[in-house]
């Protein structure tokens, strides 16, 4: 059963220890310290944070750290102590090493063999006002002008082991302060003396170690072992308990932060201490260090945050100034969870903690209510619950009633100062409430399904009859809230409620986007309801009674606010909202969402000093303060402070290196020219954030290239391959998601130069090249264009003719003084109508043969009317001894088709005068036979007569009146066809028809063209 029982209070004992809240974030060997044991923490002028460990120096930037000791030429690893002079050359102490200065880009070390008065450096300090480098060591100290060293040793100072442990400016001299009792030194610049000062008004046997001078004119030293010595003109003050001291450090606030050693040689405490002015007190378990051997400490002014060095868990980094955070010890409580809170109208602050309730008054003091006074009216806690406070309100008198679970509340009267709890009886009990305007009471519980009123007067001391009211259904109450005129409740899982004017709004039930799963509400500036949600959304909504409920602004998880549960939401005096998730806490500028709809939200975390997300409860000072109850704290948040901070940050934005063509390459301060193929390029970005490095987002885009931004995001490189030759502008800026409203940029300027053969000369001598071979081509040209117009003229000129021929071949002497003679004789054979036919189709012939001569082709059915024209004069002439037929294909458009003009008519002519006209027996015919594949037409012009040998026969005793020509030309006009359209297909074919005996029986001329549709 005792086993049992340690079981059982181990588990309690780890399960409370794991609860508790870091307030310190630690940075050790597995976040890459060469070391655990740190000796010295400095911030440079450039904001470059130094940490001398055991195993060398270190850069740190917030995320990395840089290593450099021995091989990198460092004069030793142990380093003990870091400073700056004016020149930006850091100085770092090695114990058993020497000291060695650092320009940023080498070493150059100093040790005995150069003067150094010994080599167990203890630290280094440069004096501002004089410009010296102080260098204390385990034997005396040295002091270095630039040049050489002057030194001061236990020999002369007449002082076995002279430890020289810190110094301070004075007005012609600086102050030596040594491990020695009795004594300092100073050594006096001008004259380059040192003299030795007995200290006799100080406590005997007192060791003055790490100096500090305060505002206020006192000086701050370590009291040989134990604690701290107060000084102002003599011993004012003297803290012990705590151990030896070895670092002083003064933050913003004016509080003294202490390092203090222990080992197995003292009984001391060790570890952390702050002196207020009043007393010291140790933040080791406030802060989460378990070291008591702390050696080193660095107070950041900027960003408000303390670095603490042990010498063995590595080095930790406190936020301060903005939050103030309160666990169970500082109350005389073995353990704190805060259920309520809240500021009443005295401006005290009232704090339902789990079994105490206390009262902070306007000055900070805490009183604490009796539990035994509250058991007596309240009752003995039921096995299942403590005395947890889980409500606390107040009406209009300023009377202050505190809630307990599943019991009637507790009342104390602002006219008694609160000074005696009395019993306030309501039915059913109730641990959710709130007073509306006219002071009724609101309550319900979370497990009850409705919300009940008390309307009478208050006080109601002992009353058997609180004043029930049947109220109004509503389940799962998490909160009440009254306003002006209205009562808001938030329910677990029935969403949003408000009570007005007698009547009960459920807004889940009207707005179905609308959350059901609420957990907090409050009120802004400007009389809207913020509604913080399980599933992570925020809506400020505002009620009229004639638009209904109007969702002015939703914020949504991941897109606007970081969390996916809010667990209390509040506003403050300035118009910012907080809201606290399950990720850490959300500050919205109401300001920028109302007047310009934009969301800027600053985030804390675990790395910016909110550390414990358990925060369930949280309420408005009046000094504009918000406090916030936890699991294991009671936090302050100085809104006030917070502004400062955030104004402060501003990221400042650099190349910490660059890559060309996949090897490190320097980055240059002038305007960097790379070559042709210099063209792949990885640059670098950093930016030195101690504050939260994790949340430092970046963008770019490159100039020249293209003028798109990247989006923000927490990648350190911008990588761009084969960039062509040009100009260029990289252009980087970083945000911060604490104040992701503030932007710094960076621009930097680089050429990638042409290849030689892109240079201006070449180019310009591949010009002057180009145009004499422009211009030796063009000659070339012009003159084959000469050539060719010479040619074409020629066969134009010889085109002209043939036409000209063609023209006088049909219009010949003979076919014209035939025609007159046929039109002649009709008149005198008074066939005037067939005169007068004759002769408007004579007419028409010569009308439309002079219209085709200037034209390059005509359409088939033109040149069928033409024929047309033309058989129908030489039928009436020859008295319609032959018939004509044509075949004309159905596929073939004779309006489409183009053919040249004056290519049928001669073969025509010739089928009548040499084939028909000397036909004997039967008939004489002609046929004109169409035809059309796919890139040829096909003319024939057939006959019965007695074919060409026959005719020759018959036409060789006689002497022609008129020689034809227009075969031949019209042959040689078929040759320039095929020369002009750059073919052979063009042909005329002539064939001889014979009948089955062999005897000529006619003739077949063959006209073949490309067809050409028009």
């Amino acid at each position: 059963m005792r086993i049992l029982a340690l079981l059982l209070f181990g588990l309690l004992i780890n399960t409370n220890v794991s609860g508790q809240q870091n307030l310190a974030t630690n940075y050790s060997v597995n976040n890459g310290l060469p070391s655990n044991t740190v000796r010295s923490i400095y911030k440079d002028t450039k904001n470059r944070m130094w940490i001398g460990t055991s195993a060398g120096v270190c850069l740190f930037d917030g995320k990395n750290f840089q290593v450099m000791g021995i091989t990198e030429g460092l004069v030793g690893d142990n380093v003990f102590s870091i400073a700056e002079d004016d020149k930006q050359n850091i100085w770092i102490g090695s114990m058993k090493g020497g000291v060695s200065k650092y320009d940023g880009k080498s070493f150059v070390n100093y040790t005995e063999k150069n003067g150094l008065v010994n080599d167990l450096i203890r630290v280094v300090w440069f004096s501002k006002k004089h410009k010296l480098i102080l260098i204390g060591t385990n034997d005396g100290c040295s002091i270095f002008d630039g040049k050489s060293f002057i030194s001061l040793t236990a020999k002369e100072s007449e002082v076995k082991g002279l430890f020289v442990m810190g110094f301070l400016d004075g007005d012609n001299c600086v102050n030596i302060y040594t491990y020695s009792p009795d004594y300092y030194y100073k050594y006096y610049v001008k004259t380059k003396t040192f003299k030795k000062i007995r200290a006799s008004r100080y406590a005997k046997n007192r060791h003055s170690t790490s100096p500090l001078i305060l505002n206020n004119g006192d000086t701050i030293v370590s009291n040989f072992n134990d604690g701290i010595n107060v000084l102002n003109n003599g011993l004012r003050k003297s803290f012990s308990g705590c151990g030896q001291i070895f670092d002083i450090k003064q933050d913003s606030d004016g509080n003294i932060w202490l390092a203090c050693f222990a080992d197995y040689t003292t009984r001391k405490t060790g570890g952390l201490y702050k002196y207020d002015g009043k007393s010291i007190k140790n933040y080791n378990q406030r802060m989460g260090i378990g070291d008591r051997s702390v050696w080193a400490l660095y107070y950041d002014s900027v960003f408000s945050q303390l670095w603490v060095g042990t010498l063995n868990e590595g080095l930790f980094k406190i936020p301060l100034s903005v939050f103030e955070w309160h666990i169970a010890t500082d109350f005389g409580l073995k353990e704190l969870n805060v259920k309520s809170l809240f500021q009443a109208k005295n401006k005290t602050l009232w704090i339902g903690a789990k079994n105490r309730l206390m009262i902070r008054d306007p000055k900070g003091n805490i009183k604490s209510i009796s539990n035994k006074q509250l058991i007596e009216i309240w009752g003995n806690p039921t096995p299942y619950s403590d005395l947890e406070f889980n409500c606390i309100g107040e009406d209009s008198k300023g009377n202050v009633y505190v809630g307990k679970f599943q019991n009637n509340l507790v009342q104390f009267l602002a006219s008694e100062q609160y000074a005696q709890p009395h019993l306030y009886k309501i039915n059913p009990a109730g641990t959710i409430f709130d007073f509306d305007r006219f002071d009724s009471l609101y309550y319900s519980d979370k497990w009850w399904d409705r919300v009940f009123v008390n309307a009478f007067n208050t006080p109601n001391q002992g009353t058997n009859n609180p004043g029930f009211h049947p109220g109004f259904p509503i389940p799962q109450i998490v909160k009440i809230i009254s306003s002006a005129d209205a009562v808001w409740f938030a329910s677990k899982s029935e969403g949003l409620f408000m009570r007005s004017k007698g009547m009960l709004f459920q807004f889940s039930k009207i707005n179905p986007s609308l959350p059901l799963i609420i957990n907090d509400i409050c009120f802004d500036q400007k009389g809207n309801t913020v509604i913080g949600s399980n599933t992570g959304d925020v809506l400020i909504v505002n009620y009229d009674a004639r638009k209904g409920l109007e969702i002015k602004h939703r914020l949504i998880p991941g897109k606007h606010i970081k969390g996916n549960t809010v667990k209390f939401i509040i506003a403050d005096h300035t118009n910012h909202l907080f809201i606290g998730t399950n990720l850490g806490l959300n500050r919205l500028n109401l300001k920028a969402l109302y007047q310009e709809n934009k969301v800027i939200v600053n985030f804390f975390d675990r790395e910016t000093g909110y550390s414990d997300y358990s925060g369930k409860t949280a309420e408005l000072d009046h000094e504009g303060n918000i406090w916030i109850g936890t699991d294991h704290h009671l936090l302050r948040i100085n809104t006030n402070k917070m502004n400062d901070l955030l104004d402060a940050i501003e990221p400042d934005i650099m190349i910490e290196r660059m890559e060309v063509n996949y090897e490190e390459f320097p980055v240059l301060n002038k305007q960097l020219i790379l070559a042709h193929d210099q063209n792949n390029l990885t640059f670098h970005f950093e930016t030195i954030n101690y504050l939260n490095s994790q949340q430092t987002l970046y963008r770019y885009r490159l100039l020249g290239f293209s003028n798109r931004w990247s989006e923000f995001s927490s990648e350190t490189k911008a990588v761009y391959s084969s960039l062509n030759p040009g100009k260029y502008k990289l252009v980087a800026e970083v945000q911060n998601t604490l104040n992701n409203a503030r932007t710094s940029r960076l621009e930097y300027d680089f050429t990638i130069k042409h290849p030689w053969y892109s240079t201006w000369w070449f180019i310009m001598l591949m010009t002057i090249a180009f145009i004499l071979i422009i211009w030796a081509i063009m000659l070339l040209k012009i003159r084959k264009i000469r050539r060719e117009e010479k040619i074409k003229t020629e066969f134009s000129r010889q085109l002209a003719n043939l036409e000209i021929r063609a023209l006088q071949s049909q219009m010949n002497p003979h076919f014209i003084f035939n025609s007159i003679n046929s039109i002649q004789s009709f008149i005198l054979k008074n066939k005037s109508e067939e005169a007068l036919g004759y002769l408007m189709d004579f007419s028409k012939i010569l009308r439309q043969t002079l219209e085709n001569a200037s034209r390059e082709f005509i359409s088939l059915d033109e040149e069928l009317q033409y024929i047309g024209y033309y058989l129908r004069l030489e039928m009436m002439r020859f008295d319609q001894k032959f018939e004509v037929e044509i075949i004309l294909p159905d596929h073939v458009n004779p309006q489409a088709v183009l053919i040249p003009p004056m290519i049928l008519q001669p073969y025509v002519e010739n089928a009548i005068r040499h084939g028909l006209m000397h036909k004997q027996n039967g008939k004489g015919k002609i046929d004109l036979i169409f035809s059309a594949d796919a890139d040829l037409f096909k003319c024939i012009v057939q006959d019965n007569g007695v074919g060409r040998k026959k005719s020759s026969e018959i036409e060789s005793w006689k002497r022609p009146a008129h020689k034809p020509q227009s075969t031949r030309i019209t042959l040689e006009r078929i040759a320039l066809m095929n020369q002009t359209l750059g073919t052979n297909k063009c042909s005329i074919n002539i064939t001889d028809l014979t009948d089955k005996n062999g005897e000529p029986a006619g003739t077949k001329v063959e006209i073949i063209l490309l067809l050409i549709l028009g």
